[in-house]
């Protein structure tokens, strides 16, 4: 059976929203998924170690990092 429950992370605990169908005692397994409307916060140490592991080329875009100033200042 699965439930989808929204619910609320208050002093290390998850506490749902609306009453839940389970009987006291029940064992459940749990998936966190934070909306993307609701940031995860990072402390200042962590964001530019956030951007350091990135990496410098994705495989997907049509300009690498090499590229930076042929495309932002035109040269060839």
């Amino acid at each position: 059976m699965t439930i989808t429950v929204k619910a609320i992370y208050e002093h290390g605990i998850l506490r749902p929203i609306e009453p839940i169908s389970l009987v006291e005692g029940t064992r459940v397994e749990v998936t966190v998924i934070v909306p993307a409307s609701e940031p995860v916060e990072k402390t200042p140490a962590e964001i530019p170690a956030a951007i350091a592991a990135m990496p410098i080329e994705g495989s997907e875009e049509k300009f690498s990092a090499q590229d930076h100033d042929r495309v932002l200042y035109t040269q060839p």
